[in-house]
């Protein structure tokens, strides 16, 4: 444990150090350069509410979440937070005690089962229970942290980092208060250790029974023959012909736990991939290049041959938009293309073209369609050109 956490903090400390020079770095580069940081506080946005391109479609082809995904989000977390609580509360593996030793204790127990059901909570309240029974400043220092380290790290962390992710993703800020959230998130995500519990038992089942064996069983080697004939004659069943072993089976509390870091692990690439995204975008915004640096930029004559061409090509990233697609849909515009099926005829006025469709010629009513009235002389503009007089029906007409 002492190992772990040295482990978990000089990581964080070694992480922070890195981004401090590279900060450092960009700062005494975007200076010499003369490149100002427009990081805007004050313009606050949601992440839900923002827009994502696709790098081989136009810029202003942008998709947004579709409606339902923000209530799924939401009601799914709260779901999470539940359910997370109920597997900790109840058993997460099975503890039974056989041969000669589980015998003693159901006879002193009224011939009750020698078994017993740990779950988070439980094993947490068996520690303490442990530092009672032992006394002692040292024991209660030792067995309550530990205590309080597994409840934080299996229970409370994951719903602090839920929580925090609905707060990242619904939560209006600016870029940099949402890069602190960002990082918040990653230290979190370093401290939840649900995937490591539901590891823990399923080796705790598969070994814990063959190492057990090994304590205790070698004092009744001298008893192998008594036992075995006990066991044939039907008085011991053959899991109690030993001086001591423990089984280990998990229980329903794991199981539930396996969807719930499942679901947890996808709420976290939703939404950290789409503020990398949203941070990307954002970068390439501000990234100012002069027409010549462009040409150069894209000027194959350049390269010295094709394998340099080759090596600067770089590979389209699999971003946000790529992986989450089905959750996406393309932006809304309003455009021309709205006004489809009416003819724009002043600049206050739309009239239908089904107005139009019982119209056989232009002679019969003494249409001018000619270029002269809709203002196309020459290259004159449409406002020096004669208007023609309306009829009541709402269809120009000749004098």
């Amino acid at each position: 444990m002492i190992a772990q956490l040295i482990s978990q903090m000089s990581s964080h400390y070694i992480i922070h150090c890195h981004r401090r020079i590279l900060a450092g770095a960009t700062e005494e580069c975007n200076s010499k350069h003369r490149i100002e940081n427009n990081d805007d506080e004050a313009s606050e946005t949601q992440l839900c509410k923002d827009s994502w391109t696709r790098q081989h479609r136009s810029k202003t082809e942008g998709l947004v979440v579709r409606r339902f995904v923000n209530k799924v989000l939401l009601g799914g977390s709260v779901l999470l937070c539940i359910l997370l609580a109920i597997s900790c509360g109840i058993a997460s593996y099975k503890l039974e005690i056989v041969g000669l030793t589980g015998l003693f204790i159901e006879l002193g127990q009224n011939l009750d089962p020698a078994v017993r059901y740990e779950g988070v909570f439980s094993m947490a309240k068996l520690l303490a229970d442990q530092a009672i029974y032992l006394g002692g400043a040292a024991h209660y220092i030792g067995m309550l942290f530990l205590s309080f380290l597994f409840i934080m790290t299996v229970f409370l962390v994951p719903v602090v980092q839920i929580a925090t992710l609905v707060y990242h993703w619904l939560a209006p800020m600016g870029q940099q208060r949402r890069k602190k959230v960002a990082l918040v998130l990653e230290i979190l995500q370093g401290w939840q250790y649900v995937e490591v519990y539901i590891m823990a038992i399923v080796i705790q089942s598969w070994q814990l029974s063959p190492v057990s064996k090994l304590l205790l069983n070698y004092l009744c080697s001298g008893l192998d023959f008594t036992l075995n004939l006990m066991v044939y004659y039907g008085i011991l069943e053959e899991n109690d012909a030993q001086c001591f072993a423990l089984e280990a089976t998990i229980t329903a509390g794991a199981y539930f736990m396996v969807p719930i870091t499942f679901c947890m692990a996808v709420l976290n690439t939703f939404v950290m991939k789409a503020y990398l995204q949203q941070l990307r975008e954002a970068e390439e915004a501000k990234e100012i290049l002069s027409e010549d640096e462009k040409l150069r930029a894209y000027d194959r004559t350049t390269w010295d041959s094709r394998t340099d061409a080759m090596r600067k090509i770089r590979p389209a990233l699999v971003g946000f938009v790529d992986t989450f697609r089905w959750a996406l849909r393309r932006q809304q515009h309003n455009s021309v293309s709205s006004l489809k099926g009416t003819k724009q005829l002043s600049d206050t006025e739309t009239y239908p073209l089904a107005n139009l469709t019982t119209i056989s010629s232009d002679e019969e009513f003494g249409l001018d369609l000619s270029s002269e009235s809709l203002g196309i002389l020459g290259g004159k503009d449409y406002e020096d050109a004669p208007v023609a007089p309306r009829s009541p029906s709402g269809v120009d007409v000749k004098n």
